[in-house]
């Protein structure tokens, strides 16, 4: 036996504010009038103030000279002092509220009351309204204990078979059904499925009672056929075999529907099969027993509900939920197979013999889903019953009392399924390209030539993948994608000239479900990189000269520890001497480099004179240019560390050598040099020396060094204008910033 699942004026229209959507163009602003009064509208801070608005003092209409770019501008006005406020111009939608008297007992389709239940509790029956109230083209058959097809509240959305002539006792359609001119009476076998329990009457009006007729409620469908198909008797049971039988009925004569309020707990493979010959959706109640019926009874077996459970690709078996969006504690569920709740508790609609009647049960909850199907036909007759079934199922309201207990965790919501299949996708073109240099970010405004059938405002959506030669790539939901080539070490390798075209996909939205994806291309151009090369380095720490250094016949230089101007090593010259020299070993070679710059520090003591000194000598051109710098007695600051710092950008032709020369009076005179170093900057770090580092020396050798881009063209500037930093006392290693762009090449190195 199969049974009944079942427990037990003119109203003005109001408007809809769709927080969500605005006018991409064009935003409202409210002025002070007395600030406003004294200036000109071109004049406030450069910003248009539009037009006012009729019969609204200090209103003003602004149109937006950058289309999408609403959070800029409105930023823009309210800072404005003139501005009291700024705010986009929403889109507004009038909505219609049924006429019917009683609409306001049926909290599940619009659930405000709150000594009802809880605020917005319910299926958005009134939001999907504004879409569709259904078509009486769309079928839906009721197999239940019949309907009462003379009740005033549903006469006008009865199914009347086009080929049957009522009373005439004949086969008109030839079908094999005698008058079945509103369905059929399987339990009786005749032409008149009238309703003798209530309970298929209470079904099809929360379907399709006739909305905004003045009377008594509303359906989901205000518009709609209803199929009336009897099995069940006045007790509420009935055979499996009629039910097999109405099923056929419902698939051979046009429904695009079919609503199952009823179940057992026996698998039927006949019923099974006639289920998967309906084209349409078959929506199942779960069953009223609190069962979660995907796990073992105490026998050992599972608590199944049929046709609910069955596994079949067009069955939406529903679970209840009452007025707070909570599961009914009486109804079945199962995370595996109850795909989704709706309102099941509480629910009022028409009865048979004209009245109406409350009542509960997962039987009331699957005529709201099956309406909801009703009304997704009414936009499409021609959907696949999978279409309808997944879009209900992908729009509802996701609740924290169905988590893990409903396949969806959510409860039906009619406005979101039928704006999603009422919507059109946006389009867009894979048109959107842009061109930069390795070292410049960029923001690519890709939204320019999509386009949406429905004029929904686009925005943007995540980008997959960010990018494919990891350049970072920052999405802004209005419509730019900000791309930074800085971040990518592929396109930062590039040289001068040379290019990459970077492709990544972006997706745009519609806000109602639609996307659509398109490519983005950037072409990635090499500059002609400069980076500093330290091209020799040594401060004296290491064994003495180290292969790096020579002395003349005098042998006045050695390797001191009686002070340095960092660590505790420097060369030192010791005694009387005439033009005692050091001498760089070998030549370097700094034809390759656009620049260099020789550092070094050097100190004398008090006891000097003028005529005791030690001077820089460099080789460059096949011949020495003496006393490039020179340090004296008396004449300069003694005791202490003085650092010089020399443009070689003149000597870069040819074999390069520097020389220390000291010209000492007297034996207790000591003189010191230390941190001797030569930095060249080089186009993409190539540059040349014939000077390998010694295995030995920790500190010198080439190495490129990745320079910072605000300091290297400071450095440059500095370079290609001649300037040179005057003598100066020992630098604070404290500082953050060079006094000059020389000291910044030098300063950049030991930072790193």
């Amino acid at each position: 036996m199969l049974s009944a699942i079942a427990r037990g004026g003119d109203g003005p229209g109001f408007l809809w504010l769709d927080e969500s959507a605005f006018h991409p163009s064009r935003i409202l602003v409210r002025v002070r009038p007395e600030t406003f009064a004294d200036r000109a509208p071109a004049q406030i801070a450069g910003l248009d103030f539009g037009d006012p608005v009729a019969g609204m003092p200090g209103l003003r209409r602004v149109r937006i000279s950058q289309p999408a770019d609403v959070e800029t501008a409105l930023r823009a006005y309210r800072a404005d002092p003139a501005v009291v406020s700024a705010f986009p111009d929403y889109r507004i939608q009038a909505t219609s509220l049924p006429n019917d008297p009683r609409f306001f007992r049926q909290w599940a389709l619009d659930n405000r009351d709150p000594s009802v239940g809880t605020n917005d509790a319910d299926i958005d029956a009134v939001e999907a309204w504004n879409t569709t109230t259904g078509s009486d083209s769309v079928v839906i058959a009721v197999i239940d204990t019949g309907v009462d097809y003379r009740h005033r509240d549903l006469a006008g959305n009865i199914w009347t078979n086009p080929g049957e002539i009522a009373g005439n006792g004949l086969d008109d359609d030839g079908n094999g059904y005698v008058d079945d001119v509103h369905g059929y009476d399987f339990l009786n076998g005749d032409g008149d499925p009238m309703d003798d329990d209530g309970h298929g009457t209470h079904v099809a009006g929360t379907i399709a009672a006739v909305g905004n007729n003045g009377r008594g409620v509303a359906g989901i469908n205000w518009n709609a056929s209803i199929m009336a198909l009897k099995f069940l008797g006045a007790d509420g049971s009935g055979y499996a075999s009629d039910a097999i039988e109405a099923i056929r009925y419902a698939t051979e004569n046009g429904a695009h529907v079919i609503n199952a309020s009823w179940g057992s707990r026996t698998h039927d493979p006949a019923m099974k099969s006639a289920i998967d010959a309906f084209p349409g959706p078959f929506v199942a109640a779960a069953g009223n027993y609190g069962w979660n019926v995907n796990e073992k009874g105490y026998a050992g077996s599972f608590y199944q509900f049929y046709p609910a459970e069955y596994r079949s690709a067009n069955i939406i078996a529903v679970a209840a939920t009452d007025s707070k969006d909570r599961l009914a504690s009486w109804s079945n569920f199962g995370v595996a197979s109850v795909d989704l709740a709706a309102p099941g508790v509480d629910i009022f609609n028409t009865n048979v013999g004209g009245g109406y009647a409350m009542k509960s049960g997962t039987s009331m909850a699957a005529p709201h889903v099956a309406g909801v199907a009703g009304l997704l036909y009414s936009l499409d007759p021609t959907m696949p019953a999978a279409e309808v079934r997944d879009l209900i199922l992908s729009t509802v309201d996701p609740l924290d009392d169905l988590a893990g207990k409903t396949v969806t965790g959510g409860r039906l919501n009619a406005a979101r399924a039928v704006s999603a299949q009422s919507n059109h996708a946006p389009s867009a073109a894979d048109d959107a390209s842009a061109a930069t240099d390795e070292s410049s970010p960029i923001l690519i405004d890709v939204l320019g030539n999509d386009r949406d059938e429905d004029g929904d405002l686009l925005g943007l959506q995540a980008v997959d993948p960010a990018s494919r030669l990891g350049a970072a790539v920052t999405v802004y939901s209005q419509g730019s994608i900000a791309y930074d080539p800085t971040a990518s070490a592929t396109l930062q390798g590039l040289r001068n000239g040379e290019t990459l075209v970077d492709t990544f996909r972006y997706t745009v939205t519609d806000g109602r479900g639609g996307v659509d994806s398109a490519a983005v291309s950037v072409t990635v151009r090499g500059l002609d990189d400069l980076q500093a090369v330290v091209e020799f380095s040594d401060s004296f720490e290491l064994s003495e000269w180290n292969g790096l250094w020579v002395e003349d016949s005098q042998n006045d230089w050695f390797r001191s520890n009686q002070r340095a101007a960092d660590g505790s090593r420097s060369a030192e010259i010791d005694g009387a001497a005439r033009g005692a020299t050091l001498t760089m070993a070998r030549p370097l070679d700094l034809g390759g480099a656009v620049a260099a710059t020789l550092t070094y520090s050097w100190f004398v003591e008090g006891n000097w004179d003028s005529e005791d000194s030690i001077a820089l000598d460099i080789y460059a051109g096949a011949k020495w240019r003496l006393d490039v710098r020179t340090l004296r007695g008396d004449t300069a600051a003694e005791n202490v560390w003085i650092e010089e710092s020399v443009d070689l950008t003149s000597y870069l032709a040819g074999d390069f050598r520097l020389r220390f020369r000291a010209a000492v009076n007297d034996a207790r005179e000591d003189g010191n040099v230390d941190n001797v170093k030569i930095v060249s900057m080089s186009r993409n770090g190539v540059g040349q020396t014939s000077l390998p580092p010694p295995a030995d020396r920790q500190d010198s050798g080439r190495r490129a060094v990745p320079f910072d881009e605000d300091r290297l063209a400071a450095v440059w500037q500095a370079l290609a204008a001649g300037e040179a930093p005057a003598k100066k006392t020992a630098p604070d290693r404290t500082r953050e910033k060079p006094s000059t762009a020389l000291e910044a090449l030098d300063l950049v190195y030991r930072l790193l």
